[in-house]
């Protein structure tokens, strides 16, 4: 019988072999876990190959061997991975790391699932020197030991910039090595394909697959644009090769729809995830956590245009599906309880925020612990509901406690820190303690341009909440250079035509006002005016609030010429 603690893991590790997409999956676990993992699942027709008792060195050989003779198997586990890589030097060039390296693209199958199962140690060396190979694992899972609860500590105190998924100049240097296969993929013409041939099917799937791989690198350093081209790609192919009503269609069209609703495009944000909707409906049937996932993705839309009740709706129809499919006390559940709290912070009612906030932070806290990052996310949204309600007392004592567990978890140069240390500097800004904000400030932008990149929207905020802390001393030069980087950031990734590139001309044009500079402020009221209507609409708050802006402004001026003519 499995353990408790155990117990999300399996449910992961069993959802992902009945549902999830084909392709490579990381086990973390200790070896004699291992094997008891795979037991669970022998009745699934699964294939396993054990390295324990062999040579100490990977042989592509060997694994193509084992496919070969469990060809009608779909389903592979290959236990003690870490075995072959004991001890071994850590670099590319190393003969078993390379080997690994160049089997990526021989064992891809899109028919498959190989799961590899190995120590927390392994999968970090592996991350660090095998990265084409472990760049195209899906998901990992990880299991704790009967005995102790280091494994995923072990995992969680790994360097973020040691994450090869996260750490920008490996992500480019990356991007930069496959340009000739992006630009093959790039260049497929379907018209060329009349009747796929099995051999032809498996290459424009896996081709969609890889499309998707690199549009998820390009999403993570900022790069929308590339983003959206290769997904569109990915989405040509399956609606070619699988149809339009297919579920992996569904997953491409949600996937575009969530770098629209980045880039602040949410009417083609909306439109592509009613496609997918419309599709997992039919599919998967209207209670699947698939199904859910989109209700979620439409909700976070309709929130983002400040459409609450309609924000409300849909996440209350993925809780229904998430409460009925997982139960009310498991993480997906208090993932949807966390966002309707986010509804009801952002309209104000800070009460029944709390109260939702609470539950899913219980849930948390009783499964998956104290010290979890994920524990951290819902004290940081707690600590901005108290901030909110001017009790800045009670909002750093929740900040402190996300800090803490973020520093521990996850180190001092992960982005999870980083937006906590700007939680904090906000509320050393809002209590007046100027020199404490741009401290926390500094510290929070000095992570995300090592972690990310100098030019990316989550710089452009810092500079903006910096400018801020400038423009609240009046130090109005200091205020106008950050809020300067800001907008030159937005309107170099996000648009000159985005929300975000208003509101940055928004704080611009204040702070000319704020210097009595009436006539460049009403120009630059009017480009964000501009923008916001156009974009969001007449009617949007953000753009009711710079029309708001530009009318008060535009009196300071008329009053201004009234007295200097009289």
């Amino acid at each position: 019988m499995m353990e408790d603690k155990n117990a999300f893991s399996y449910w992961e590790l069993n959802k992902i072999i009945r549902e999830a997409e084909n392709g490579f999956y990381f086990i973390l676990a200790k070896p004699a876990m291992q094997q008891q993992i795979a037991n669970n699942f022998m009745a699934e027709n699964v294939a396993v190959y054990n390295y324990s008792g062999k040579e100490n060195k990977f042989k592509s050989e060997d694994i193509f061997r084992f496919i070969d003779e469990n060809a009608d198997k779909k389903i592979y586990f290959i236990l003690n991975f870490q075995i072959p890589f004991f001890g071994k030097e850590l670099t590319p060039m190393q003969e078993d790391f390379f080997r690994l390296n160049m089997i990526r693209d021989s064992i891809s199958n899109p028919a498959k699932m190989f799961f590899f199962f190995m120590t927390p140690e392994t999968e970090q060396n592996i991350s660090r020197v095998a990265m084409d190979f472990s760049g195209y694992v899906l998901s990992k899972i990880i299991f704790e030991n009967k005995d102790k609860e280091q494994t995923l500590q072990e995992i969680q105190n790994l360097p973020e910039e040691k994450d090869n998924l996260h750490f920008v100049p490996e992500i480019k240097e990356r991007l930069s090595r496959y340009k000739e296969k992006i630009d093959e993929y790039l260049n497929i013409n379907l018209a060329d394909y009349t009747e796929f041939s099995k051999k032809e099917k498996n290459y424009l799937l896996i081709a969609a697959r890889d499309l998707k791989y690199f549009a998820d690198l390009y999403y993570k350093i900022g790069y929308y644009k590339e983003t959206e081209i290769l997904l569109l790609k990915a989405l040509i192919i399956r609606e070619k090769v699988l149809g339009m009503e297919h579920p992996d269609t569904a997953t491409t069209y949600n996937n575009i729809a969530l770098v629209y609703n980045n880039q602040g495009d949410y009417q083609k944000a909306l439109e592509l995830f009613q496609k997918a909707l419309k599709i997992r409906e039919e599919t998967l049937g209207t209670e699947h956590p698939d199904t859910a996932a989109t209700y979620n993705d439409i909700a976070l839309v309709y929130d983002n245009q400040d459409d609450y009740k309609k924000a409300l709706e849909f996440y209350q129809k993925a809780l229904k599906i998430k409460e009925k499919v997982f139960g009310i006390e498991h993480p997906n559940t208090a993932i949807t309880y966390n966002n309707i709290a986010l509804v009801y912070n952002n309209q104000g009612d800070y009460k029944t925020a709390l109260e939702f906030f609470q539950r899913a932070l219980n849930i948390k806290e009783k499964i998956l612990g104290t010290e979890h990052p994920y524990t951290a996310t819902t004290c940081n949204n707690i600590a901005l509901v108290y901030n909110n309600q001017g009790d800045y007392q009670k909002a750093l004592k929740f900040f402190q406690k996300a800090l803490k567990i973020d520093e521990k978890m996850l180190g001092i140069e992960h982005l999870d820190t980083a937006v906590t240390y700007n939680n904090i500097a906000g509320i050393y800004d809002n209590q007046g303690n100027y020199p404490k904000a741009l401290e926390f400030y500094q510290k929070a932008l000095k992570i995300v341009k090592k972690t990310l990149r100098d030019e990316c929207p989550d710089a452009a905020t810092i500079y903006n909440n910096i400018a801020g802390v400038y423009d609240n001393q009046g130090d109005y030069q200091k205020a106008l250079k950050f809020y300067q980087k800001a907008l030159k950031i937005d309107e170099k990734v996000l648009g000159i035509e985005h929300s975000d590139t208003a509101i940055d001309y928004n704080n611009i044009a204040s702070v000319y006002d704020n210097q009595g500079d009436y006539q460049t402020a009403l120009e630059i009221f009017q480009k964000a005016l501009k923008i916001c209507e156009k974009v969001l609409g007449i009617e949007h708050p953000k753009t009711k609030l710079i029309r708001k802006n530009y009318e008060t402004t535009l009196l300071k001026e008329a009053e201004k010429i009234e007295k200097n003519g009289s």
